[in-house]
């Protein structure tokens, strides 16, 4: 009766099913089946499931794999990633081994347009991950558009001159203030950066204009120590000539009155801005949200926009945001 059946439709069917499901069910049942099933894409994300491991894992081919999401639940640190030759999306939510980091290369994986990692601890200053961090600051993963690092420093990436990498979203967790600049001068097609500054070490932006469109910029440590001065902020926005969206966190050691007078300067700086958000700890408080509306009709740039503060114990929070409706 299957051969009355288009393998279109076997495509739509299975389409509906669970992949353990489908394996479960229709694996085996005679050899045209199991090459439609070993034809279709598949986005294994559940690699810890009885299930997956029962049906899924013995029976798939592995070029069929686009998206792998890896968990670590004990034994899939032996799963052989270089096997997964058309995986587009990779994701670590723990640590990965060190032989799985290894393997994360373009000869192995050309296809990888998206890689993660939730989480690094030991392996995050190894020979391996800067290898890894080098070659995707390189032009040699042709696709890899979007990337998620829990740490990086100066040491572990190198540019060449006239490199045409194509990331174009990259998150760092930690990122030393040297690579945060260092990206900045070379990746000329990052659009989104989402990064927090872990040192306070001075630098000064080299290019005149980056090309990003939106900045998650966190510049305070889990101490409030501030990790860039007003002077350095400034100068990045001064570079930013076609940002449209920004987000900055900070610790300010002045006056509310005094941060509002800067982020006035510094939204001076990017015409091209649509939205913006400022989440600001500061030390010298009282001052309550009359205050704060009052103050801000001083300055061009944040006359029309939405304010939140708060108080906890000596330190005043204020959240200054400008979106599409205000």
């Amino acid at each position: 009766m299957d051969q009355q059946i288009s393998n279109e439709i076997f495509v739509l069917i299975f389409n509906y099913l669970s992949l353990p499901d489908r394996f479960q069910a229709f694996y085996g049942l005679n050899s045209r089946i199991n090459m439609i099933l070993n034809s279709m894409p598949i986005k294994l994300d559940k690699l810890y499931d009885a299930q997956v491991r029962q049906y899924v894992l013995p029976n798939i081919n592995p070029a069929q794999v686009h998206v792998l999401k890896v968990f670590h639940n004990g034994s899939e640190k032996r799963i052989d990633i270089q096997q997964f030759t058309n995986v587009q999306c990779l994701k670590f939510y723990l640590e990965p081994s060190i032989n799985q980091l290894d393997h994360i290369r373009p000869t192995y994986l050309p296809h990888l347009t998206s890689l993660s990692f939730e989480k690094l601890s030991s392996l995050q200053f190894s020979d391996e991950y800067a290898n890894l961090c080098k070659t995707i600051c390189t032009e040699q993963f042709r696709k890899l558009k979007e990337v998620k690092l829990p740490y990086l420093d100066c040491k572990q990436i190198h540019f060449t001159p006239d490199c045409s990498n194509v990331l174009t979203h990259l998150e760092i967790s930690y990122c030393t203030k040297s690579a945060f600049y260092m990206i900045l001068e070379n990746l000329s097609n990052l659009e989104t950066f989402r990064v927090t500054i872990s040192t306070n070490e001075q630098h000064q932006l080299a290019t005149k204009h980056a090309h990003l469109r939106e900045l998650y910029l966190t510049v305070r440590d889990e101490h409030d120590r501030m990790n860039m001065s007003m002077d350095e902020l400034f100068g990045i926005c001064r570079c930013l000539r076609d940002i449209k969206y920004i987000m900055i966190s900070m610790f300010y050691s002045d006056t509310i009155q005094n941060a509002c007078r800067d982020l006035n300067a510094m939204l001076s700086f990017c015409q091209s801005l649509e939205i913006f958000d400022f989440f600001i700890k500061i030390e010298k408080t009282n001052l309550n949200d009359a205050n704060i509306d009052e103050i801000k009709q001083n300055y061009g740039h944040l006359k029309h926009t939405e304010t939140n503060t708060y108080q906890i114990k000596k330190f005043y929070y204020c959240c200054i945001k400008k979106s599409y409706f205000n």
